[in-house]
């Protein structure tokens, strides 16, 4: 485990993939929308794209073993992809999302959670009431 670091990167990732059926299917359908998407915009339909279509359709139904080769290199570039983009989005998220309220509740003084010290405190315990009736916990159904 690295210094500095809360994460265990020498983990391994769990999951191998897709199957390489799926993974043809996947294929097949993507190069067939890409090679008839222009069609959408009035442009002539990609034949490249869809001949390599046909050809990975093919594949999946006969041979799907031969795409494994591909299967497998697509699975690492998305282990890689999300080994970059977790830790990216996860800071985007708490840069973004959470640290401008605390900053705007720090600058107004407020303390939702209650954590202030309080020196002269006899206890930290809150005090509650009992619940009404009909209001407790112990029997919800």
């Amino acid at each position: 485990m690295s210094v500095g670091h809360h994460e265990d990167f020498s983990r391994g990732v769990h999951g191998g993939g897709a199957s390489d059926r799926n993974f043809g299917w996947v294929f097949t359908a993507a190069f067939l929308f890409f090679g008839l998407w222009p069609r959408v915009h009035g442009r002539p339909i990609r034949p490249a794209l869809l001949a390599v279509s046909a050809l990975v359709l093919i594949l999946t139904l006969l041979r799907p073993s031969l795409l494994h080769p591909a299967n497998a290199v697509w699975t690492r570039i998305g282990q890689l992809l999300g080994k970059v983009m977790n830790p990216v989005i996860t800071a985007l998220l708490f840069f973004l999302v959470f640290t401008p309220p605390a900053m705007i509740l720090r600058w107004r003084k407020k303390d939702l959670l209650g954590l202030t010290r309080e020196p002269d405190a006899e206890s930290y315990w809150i005090t509650r009431e009992p619940a009404a009736e009909g209001n407790s916990m112990a029997n919800q159904f």
